[in-house]
């Protein structure tokens, strides 16, 4: 039956049972008294005949309750019981053992014992802690990039500050230093991230693993006595990372402005630390699980879960969601269905940062990551509304206004863009955009890599013009050229959201001799480079670069007509020994492999290009050979093109050497 005991402290009389009921509906504990047995409503209805009501117990029963509701607070802090009955208070009375099913909360001298021994050894609210020190550690790896950025800065800042006469750089041991930490650094297994970011990653990795399992004990001795700590620690050490991914997945964010690393750059650290909270997430789960199965089976985990507030049920949906964003970031399904995984990828990410607020319930500083989250992602959003979205951009003369668009179709389904930019927009080689044009679509917003130069082109009235190149697929780029060549005169307009992204130093001052490598499109991301560092040398400007080299490979040899114009100013400015221009046709089935036609081969002799004529017989060790007689590397001391295109004879008189490989 109910049995209220006066504590040594207050000797007050019996209480009116509904009073008692009261509280225990209410879930509160009444300060100075035991609550020692609770048995089945039938024997508290038997009692109730027989329970005396004193004058003023009500009054002071009400008195207590409120000062028992800010001790009961203050309580859960320190001790996180999930038993499903009150917790007690006081000294406990009954002599049972632990294996008695009836010793199952703190009214049971043993349990009681257990349970204060338990969280004395690992206190519930010490496994807060572990949340912070995840956050520190990554604050501390922003900040040593910040260092390093900051350093870097500084040295081009005095480099530009000092005499303008081109000086080459001298070799040194650090940059020797710096070659082989790079060589080893960048090196790539196909389909995963560069070596030093893999290394990166097991560093964080391993400081997680340790944070997980160095602490014992990783389970207490019974369910009762609080949740299992290695599931609180990795739970907070999951939400202590969630202002991290939302800080990673910003276009407009604060780490880039820090460090320089451009947002497509972090988005591999966003992938990876979000494959972290999720692992910790499991981690979390797992001992939830566990530990009803071993005090009481499944009956014990089925009362458990379903038990109202508990964290086992608050805590399956945003796993599962979190589970299901993971599973459609995986590259081989996001390639295949991106724009399915574009559209879900935000809204699943909305309803999992709302669920985690059920499911945290305010627990210790719990909530406080959550609104450091929602206070970056806010800010993100603002800072693409109304500074790099220049339609709606706070420095744009007129609000939902667009640029206007010039499109071209080239061979091999290559379109490029020509965007009058707006007032006031700059840009950096390696620097993209994303292009929207109402006209074709309001929703679809895609990235392009800016394919010229800040200030160097510009059309009659003195306007930056900005140029883009893509090629057309399924989607936006299809309907892109589609429409170009069924109204070629039409003007489109579009809107500009950016620049993002780049490099975050000056080649012009780190390097003595600069390489240029692309592939098809990607000749847009070496463009911007090769313009840039032509002016500066043209200009006469400080700069260590004392050669640029840049190797093209491109599967027909009409994809040159892409680049026409780049090519016609290189010949034009007479760069020879400045510039070097390798272009390296890979399958064009029409220049190469026709014995009849005649062999042009442009070669290189004292610093020019002449041209040569080969007979069919060449051998597999001439200039002059054919698809059939390459080697592998398609490769000599000359290259063959198949056919003397008026293009090709434009190339003649620059330094271009067209590689074919079979």
């Amino acid at each position: 039956m109910l049995i209220l005991h006066e504590a040594p402290s207050m000797l007050i009389p019996p209480i009116e049972l509904e009073a008692v009921e009261e509280l225990i509906v209410d879930d509160m504990v009444i300060e100075g008294f035991i609550v020692e047995d609770i048995i089945d409503m039938e024997d508290v209805e038997k009692n109730k005949k027989r329970s005396r009501t004193w004058l003023g117990t009500s009054i002071l029963v009400r008195i207590q309750h409120l000062v028992a509701r800010q001790y009961y607070l203050r309580l859960s802090m320190m001790s996180m019981s999930m038993s499903t009955s009150l917790p007690y208070i006081g000294s406990p009375t009954e002599n049972l053992t632990l294996s008695s099913p009836n010793c199952n909360n703190d009214s049971c001298k043993a349990f009681y014992e257990g349970h204060q021994l338990s969280q004395k050894l690992t206190p519930y609210a010490h496994q807060f802690d572990y949340g912070h020190y995840v956050t520190w550690f990554y604050l501390a790896c922003i900040g040593c990039l910040t260092a390093i950025y900051m350093w870097k800065r500084w040295n081009e800042f005095r480099f530009h500050r000092g005499s303008s006469r081109i000086e080459p750089c001298p070799r040194r041991i650090k940059q020797r230093l710096v070659s082989v930490w790079r060589y080893f650094a960048y090196g790539q297994c196909p389909g995963l991230p560069s070596f030093g970011i893999l290394a990166f990653m097991a560093f964080v990795m391993l400081y997680c693993l340790l944070l997980t399992f160095w602490k014992r004990p990783y389970y207490r001795n019974h369910r009762g006595y609080g949740s299992p700590p290695i599931a609180i620690r990795t739970g907070l050490m999951a939400v202590a990372l969630t202002p991290l991914i939302f800080l990673l997945a910003g276009k407009a964010n604060l780490v880039t402005m820090l460090t320089g690393i451009g947002h497509e750059k972090l988005n591999i650290f966003h992938r990876w630390v979000g494959w972290i909270c999720f692992l910790l997430s499991v981690t979390h789960t797992i001992p939830f699980i566990v530990a009803p199965l071993k005090d009481g089976g499944y009956k014990a985990l089925h009362k458990q879960f379903y038990k109202p507030g508990g964290y086992e049920y608050t805590g399956t949906p945003p796993f599962a969601i979190l589970f299901g964003i993971l599973v459609l970031s995986i590259p081989w399904l996001r390639h295949r269905a991106y724009e399915v995984f574009y559209h879900s990828h935000f809204w699943m990410a909305v309803t999992y940062f709302g669920l985690m607020f059920w499911h945290c319930g305010n627990q210790g500083d719990s909530w406080a990551y959550l609104w450091a989250s929602l206070a970056i992602w806010l800010g993100t959003a603002a800072a693409r509304a109304f500074w790099f979205n220049q339609p709606t951009s706070i420095w744009a003369s007129r609000w939902l206004i667009g640029s206007s668009v010039t499109a071209k179709s080239f061979p091999d389904n290559m379109i490029s863009l020509e965007i009058v930019a707006p007032p006031g927009f700059h840009w950096k080689p390696g620097q993209h955009v994303f292009v929207r044009v109402p006209k074709l679509s309001i929703f679809d917003n895609h990235p392009f890599t800016i394919a010229n130069s800040d200030k160097l082109e510009g059309s009659d009235n003195g306007q930056q013009i900005l140029s883009l190149y893509m090629r057309s697929y399924a989607g936006f780029t299809h309907r892109l050229r589609h429409y170009q060549q069924s109204t070629p005169d039409a003007q489109l307009e579009a809107w500009l959201d950016g620049p993002y992204g780049g490099h975050p130093h000056d080649l012009s001052v780190n390097f003595d001799s600069v390489i240029l490598i692309a592939g098809g499109g990607g000749i847009s991301a070496v463009l911007p480079w090769l313009d840039l560092l032509i002016a500066k040398h043209r200009c006469q400007e400080r700069m260590k670069v004392c050669s640029v080299r840049v190797y093209w490979s491109i599967r027909q040899h009409d994809s040159i007509a892409w680049i026409s114009d780049v090519l016609e100013r290189l010949r034009l400015r007479e760069l020879q020994s400045f510039v070097r221009f390798e272009v390296r046709v890979t399958c064009d089935m029409a220049v190469v492999g026709e014995k009849e036609k005649e062999k042009v081969v442009m070669v290189e002799q004292d610093g020019k290009a002449v041209r040569q004529q080969q007979d069919d017989d060449a051998g597999s060790d001439g200039v002059g050979q054919t698809a059939g007689s390459t080697d592998e590397k398609g490769v000599g001391s000359a290259a063959l093109v198949g056919r003397a295109e008026e293009g090709a004879k434009q190339l003649v008189d620059i330094i271009v050497v067209v590689l074919v490989a079979s």
